[in-house]
């Protein structure tokens, strides 16, 4: 498998998570017990950007939407929380393999400076969906030995929705969400510079300003 298939998002577009309450200063999220700080933020949103213009240019596409990209970066650490949480209270032990040699050799090819950025992001999605597919296993027991492990992974995502329902979530008001698919300001006041693709390579930094 490839490096750019292995990021196979967790769907969130349908996870909605109503954000309230204020925000601690420097975080970028509270998600129920956890904090992800901006600079958390900001450093996840660089590998997800790089990967995300790849993936863009491969589908033809000449730029991509730096606000909207933040967002999905903070919602992947957001849903990483969530997963972390429960795998502490549900003693879950994950190990998430890394990439051999031969993958991590045309990631460089591909990403270069940004490598490492792309395989912490990609690492941390992998994460958050092991979490979520042994949820579905405990859930279900021998019936899961039935199932496809996508098909584990789409029902342990129902587990971790259900699950973060009953989190408190906080949300920056910069990143313009007011949860996990609910965007109150398109385009932010937090962005990322979206990288034009017409044949230029990605610069070494994507920088977050506010």
């Amino acid at each position: 498998m490839t490096v750019r298939c292995r990021l196979a998002l967790l769907v969130v577009a349908g996870l909605v998570l109503t954000g309230c309450g204020s925000v601690h200063s420097g975080s970028a999220a509270v998600v129920g017990d956890g904090r992800i700080s901006m600079s958390e933020a900001d450093e996840v949103t660089e590998g997800y950007c790089t990967l995300a213009a790849q993936n863009a240019a491969a589908q033809g596409a000449s730029s991509i939407p730096g606000a909207e990209v933040r967002r999905q970066a903070l919602s992947l650490l957001i849903l990483e929380s969530v997963a972390e949480q429960v795998a502490e209270r549900e003693d879950i032990s994950i190990t998430v393999a890394g990439l051999d040699r031969s993958d991590l050799a045309q990631a460089r090819q591909v990403f270069g400076d940004q490598t490492d950025l792309v395989v912490s992001t990609i690492k941390r999605n992998e994460r958050a969906l092991a979490v979520a597919t042994e949820l579905a296993r405990r859930q279900l027991g021998d019936e899961a030995d039935d199932l496809s492990e996508q098909e584990l992974g789409q029902i342990g995502q129902e587990i971790l929705r259900a699950e973060a329902d009953s989190m408190a979530l906080s949300i920056d008001p910069r990143f313009g969400m007011a949860g996990i698919g609910e965007v109150v300001a398109p385009s932010g006041s937090l962005s990322v510079a979206g990288p034009v693709l017409d044949g230029q390579e990605l610069p070494d930094a994507l920088n977050c300003s506010a």
